[in-house]
């Protein structure tokens, strides 16, 4: 077993070995999401979702949440749709489970700790061999596993902001948007460091500077940023940043001002 910790977030799980941790596909700006996979033809996995209200929205009890999950289910048309309440660690968590078309059983257990909401989705593949009792073995193992969870109250909007701001809970797509800035304003500042020193554009004092402060301080600021909210490790992201920035100070000795 392996306890996973995420301080900014405010939780742990204790998870079977055999689980690994993985981004999601999509999310949110105002949500974070962490997503652990199962090693089994039965493409178990767990999403679990943190997302602080906003000072406007008044925190949800179970009865608003169950509203939620009966009309969500309705809406989409999902079968075998059952819920209910269940207590972990000393807190009561609704839980509501249906069936997708595409036989894939979900389990989802969620509430609400200091105006921060948590939704923790499960699910189990079925197959063609799969049985009734091998789908209430899931729903116990789920059970087990979230027994397991604990909220530790750590988590605030600033704590999900940094921990955005350092590439926990972040999709892959985010991720991927945050790696593709890195990439553009480093291709942009090699093109005009680049069409300097080759004396591809004549650069007046006063443009060098404008460039050097515009395109290395910004450009470093946005690279290191957006590294580090990539997940890379922060002396790597700090490099990075610096590598552009002595990239733009370099115009001024190509201009002759340093």
């Amino acid at each position: 077993m392996r306890t996973f910790q995420f301080e900014r977030l405010g939780f742990e799980i204790t998870l079977p070995d055999e689980w690994e941790e993985v981004r999601a596909a999509e999310g949110g700006p105002r949500s974070l999401q962490v997503v652990f996979k199962g090693d089994d033809a039965a493409k178990r996995s767990i999403h679990i979702l943190v997302g602080a209200l906003a000072p406007f929205e008044k925190a949800p009890t179970l009865e608003d949440t169950r509203a939620f999950f009966e009309e969500y289910v309705r809406r989409h048309n999902y079968s075998q749709a059952v819920h209910g309440i269940i207590r972990l660690q000393g807190r009561e968590f609704f839980w509501g489970q249906y069936m997708m078309p595409q036989g894939i059983m979900v389990r989802k257990y969620s509430t609400t700790v200091n105006r921060v909401e948590y939704v923790i989705t499960c699910q189990y593949g079925l197959t063609a061999t799969t049985t009734e009792k091998d789908i209430r073995r899931a729903e116990r193992e789920y059970d087990e596993i979230l027994s397991t969870f604990r909220i530790t109250g750590d988590a605030t909007l600033d704590s999900l902001r940094n921990a955005s701001r350092y590439g926990k809970g972040i999709s892959a797509s985010e991720r991927a948007a945050r790696l593709l800035r890195v990439v553009v304003v480093y291709l942009l500042s090699a093109f005009f460091i680049i069409a300097s020193w080759a004396g591809w554009v004549k650069v007046t004092p006063q443009m060098a500077r404008l460039w050097v402060f515009t395109g290395g301080i910004l450009g470093s600021y946005i690279v290191f940023r957006d590294s580090r909210g990539a997940g890379i490790p922060f002396f790597l992201a700090l490099i990075l940043g610096l590598g552009v920035l002595i990239g733009w100070i370099s115009i001024l000795f190509a201009s002759g001002l340093l």
